[in-house]
C-alpha cells in the first residue's frame, strides 16, 4: 500500500460485527442463548410461584437485560473500530448510556401496577450471571480474539 493510499476504513455494521473473524458472534450466541433458556426455564416458575404479574415480571427482566448487553456489544463493537484514543471515552459513553436507559426504564415500571418487585429483581440479577456464564463459553469455543489487533501501516 502506498503512502498516497489511504487505509481501509473498518465494517462497522451490525452485519458486520455479527459475521466477523472475532469472538464477538460466538459471545453474542452464547450469552443471548443462555438468556433465552433462562426466560423460558424461569418464566412459568414464576407464574406457578407468585402469578401471572410475577411470570410478566420475571419475563420483562430478563428481556431488558438482554437488550442491554446485546445492544452494548454492539455498539462498543462499532465504536472500538474507530481511532484508538477515543476507545476509553466511547466505552464509558455507551456505559453510561446504558445506565441511564435502564434507570429511566426501571423509573417507569415502577409505575406499573403488574410489576412484581422480587420477580423482577430475580429475574435482572439471574440474567446477567447467566449472560456473563454464556460470553465466558461464548469467547472460549470461539478461540478468537475478541477485538481484531490493530496492524501498523
Amino acid at each position: 500500500m502506498s503512502a498516497s493510499t489511504p487505509a481501509p476504513t473498518p465494517r462497522r455494521g451490525v452485519r458486520a460485527i455479527l459475521t466477523a473473524r472475532t469472538g464477538v458472534p460466538s459471545m453474542l450466541r452464547w450469552g443471548l442463548s443462555t438468556n433465552l433458556a433462562a426466560l423460558v426455564l424461569g418464566t412459568p416458575i414464576g407464574y406457578v410461584v407468585a402469578g401471572g404479574d410475577a411470570a410478566l415480571s420475571y419475563a420483562t427482566a430478563v428481556s431488558v437485560i438482554a437488550a442491554f448487553f446485546t445492544l452494548g456489544i454492539v455498539a462498543l463493537k462499532r465504536l472500538l473500530a474507530g481511532p484508538a484514543e477515543f476507545a476509553l471515552a466511547a466505552a464509558m459513553g455507551v456505559y453510561a448510556v446504558q445506565l441511564s436507559v435502564v434507570f429511566g426504564l426501571l423509573l417507569v415500571l415502577r409505575q406499573a401496577p403488574w410489576l412484581h418487585l422480587f420477580a423482577f429483581a430475580a429475574g435482572a440479577i439471574g440474567a446477567t450471571i447467566v449472560w456473563q456464564a454464556g460470553m465466558l463459553v461464548g469467547l472460549r469455543r470461539a478461540r478468537q480474539p475478541v477485538y481484531e489487533p490493530h496492524t501498523p501501516q
